[in-house]
């Protein structure tokens, strides 16, 4: 990976971490210089042996592993480290993170194997190999049907609404032998609803049962007898239903009954979600303005978010800020819209037509390192051999056609800034179609598509050629505020780095071909400069929007919606995280990867990469 220029600039400053970010770059994470002092991290012998609470139980379900921590002043700390329990030697079991809760360690959702046997669960982190628990898989597979869905550890839907899944007969059940699913509360024996999934002689089928109250659930397959009743049972598939209510991020801003973009951030880890709108605050840059870094006196970079960069600095105004009241346990929010109907239904937020997720996790050890984010609806795509620029790109016909997708933001900790660079690039994905225009990976296919990685030169030209020589006034204004902080630029790229011309490779792929109008930008190394062209697409979107109309008065009341009644206290853990949404058509390396799965007849295979981070003792004040 090249190491980008505004990194360069760093060299000399104490660091925590390097963070691989969603911007295929490095994001440096600021830290005390007494943060590496060994007795600020939790030993191995300060954890005793665990245990897992159920410790016998069915393939691919749950299981909550507790260590007792031994020595004093426990009673003050809490909330996430960067501890994760994992099943020892299988390196493709989901992690659970850990969390600190008087004095037990607690590693919730911990998802098992998919085949019979016994396991030892391990506490995964770089000094920490010996305290273990133990559990069984007693039962490997599920004998009615399969479910095709995304890995993740628990699946996260909004309450009230349905949940919709294609299931597949699974080859040793009966051809003639019709399947229901049945939706129950955790521990219940009794269901609460019952739908029909697949009908006698049908292969396969699909199923949709209402989520009614938030909390958890979990669905199980029935084959059904002649008298109605299941004589074979299938292994159940966890839900957490989250409640859709939104509150404002910046009192006075939002306008529920404009047609505007509404940016939703969702939170995993934060200590509550007070602590998660503040952070949001901040990352979003929604005051217009870099955020220095470093002491007040000793400032040695500026970090910007979305809405401090032109053009959405001065089409803020066409976004609403929310965030979710609840926290989400389960896994992060996926929407999707290129690869069919979406699994969460974003209607229940009741905003409008125009959603974005920000899943914001302080899970780093589980969700993984690395920031992605989903293409919205209207790209065109990757071209293909053949298919050259000629075709221009169309927009939208109506505003009703447009569908955004989500993004998955793994961040340091709260207090972080540096992280607002990462969040506006991937605005550059979600919002805009942006391709990723680094060099990553040599000998790979560059990730071509409109309107910034183009196949050739010929296609570049197409492409861009009436803007070549032109310069994202927003390049100045960087400059300028870097001037104004006394900061230096020896390692900054240059004005001609940031004018329209002809650059040959990037696209995510070393040596690969392609030509990018910029030798850097946002979407390369996530400096604050959307780069002509790239601010070109982005204003075409943005100006779909019409104008808002002068203020008057100002609505920060959230949205009127109806929030599930919980008839019962939610089973809910506090501490949960999963595999991040589908980037924009590529793995990344430094993250957990999304992979499509067949869930039970053919067993549930989990994939994970185990991310080793310290865990940093706080000092009592």
């Amino acid at each position: 990976m090249a190491v980008p220029s505004w990194i360069k600039t760093l060299i000399g400053v104490t660091v925590a971490s390097i963070v691989a970010a969603g911007a295929g770059r490095a994001t440096p994470v600021a830290a005390q210089e007494d943060e590496f002092d060994e007795s600020a991290f939790l030993t191995a012998d300060e954890i005793e042996s665990g245990s897992c609470d159920p410790n016998v139980l069915e393939a691919s379900t749950l299981t909550d592993c507790t260590f007792q921590l031994t020595g004093e002043g426990w009673d003050f700390f809490s909330g996430p480290n960067g501890l994760v329990a994992r099943i020892e030697d299988f390196g493709f079991a989901v992690s659970a993170p850990c969390v600190i809760e008087d004095s037990e360690l607690v590693c919730r959702d911990l998802a098992v194997p998919s085949f019979r046997s016994e396991f030892e669960v391990s506490l995964s982190d770089y000094t920490f190999e010996a305290p273990r628990a133990r559990i069984s898989v007693d039962r490997e597979f599920d004998s009615v049907v399969s479910i095709i869905q995304i890995v993740n550890r628990l699946k996260t839907v909004f309450a009230g609404a349905d949940l919709s899944l294609e299931v597949f007969r699974a080859g040793s059940l009966d051809v003639d032998a019709p399947v229901d699913i049945l939706l129950r509360r955790p521990g219940s024996a009794e269901p609460s609803a019952r739908t029909r999934a697949l009908e006698p002689g049908e292969d396969t089928g699909r199923f949709s049962l209402n989520i009614p109250d938030d909390g958890r659930w979990e669905f199980i397959s029935c084959a059904v007898d002649t008298d109605g009743d299941c004589f074979r049972t299938g292994i159940p598939t966890a839900i957490l239903a989250l409640n859709p209510t939104v509150e404002p991020v910046i009192e006075g801003h939002n306008d529920p009954d404009t047609d505007r973009i509404d940016i939703v951030m969702v939170g995993t880890g934060f200590d509550d979600v007070g602590q998660l709108r503040e952070t949001s605050e901040r990352l979003l840059a929604t005051d217009g303005e870099p955020i220095p870094i470093g002491a007040e006196d000793d400032i040695y970079d500026l970090a910007w978010g979305p809405f401090s960069i032109d053009p959405l600095r001065d089409n803020a105004d066409k976004f609403n800020f929310w965030y979710l009241t609840e926290q989400n346990t389960g896994s992060p929010i996926t929407i999707n819209h290129q690869f069919g109907q979406p699994e969460i239904d974003l209607d229940q937020l009741g905003l409008g037509a125009h959603v974005v997720i920000v899943n914001v996790t302080l899970w780093t050890s589980t969700d993984g390192f690395r920031a992605t984010a989903e293409l919205p609806n209207f790209v065109d795509g990757f071209l293909n051999e053949g298919q050259a620029a000629e075709v221009p790109f169309e927009l939208p016909a109506s505003l009703g056609e447009v569908k955004f997708g989500s993004v998955f933001l793994p961040i340091g900790s709260a207090d972080t800034d540096v992280d607002a660079n990462v969040l506006a690039h991937e605005f550059g994905h979600v919002l805009f179609g942006l391709r990723d225009e680094y060099a990553e990976f040599s000998n790979a296919e560059p990730t071509i598509g409109r309107p910034n990685c183009a196949r050739d030169r010929d296609d570049a030209e197409r492409l861009w050629g009436d803007q070549v020589g032109e310069l994202d006034p927003m390049f100045d204004r960087w400059y300028d505020a870097r001037e104004t902080f006394g900061l230096d630029f020896t390692f900054l790229p240059t004005r001609e780095d940031l004018t329209v011309g002809f650059f040959e490779n990037g696209c995510f792929a070393d040596e690969s071909g392609a030509i990018r109008p910029t030798g850097d930008s946002l979407m390369n190394s996530n400096i604050p400069v959307f780069g002509a062209v790239n601010r070109r697409r982005a204003e075409q979107i943005l100006n779909l929007w019409p104008e808002p109309p002068p203020p008057t008065t100002t609505t920060t009341s959230p949205p009127a919606t109806q929030p599930p009644s919980t008839t019962q206290p939610p089973a809910s853990p506090t501490t949960e995280v999963a595999a991040p949404p589908v980037d924009d058509g590529s793995d990344r390396a430094g993250g957990t990867s999304v992979w499509i799965i067949v869930v039970g007849g053919l067993g549930l295979a989990f994939f994970a990469s185990i991310a080793l981070t310290r865990l940093r003792r706080r000092s009592a004040t």
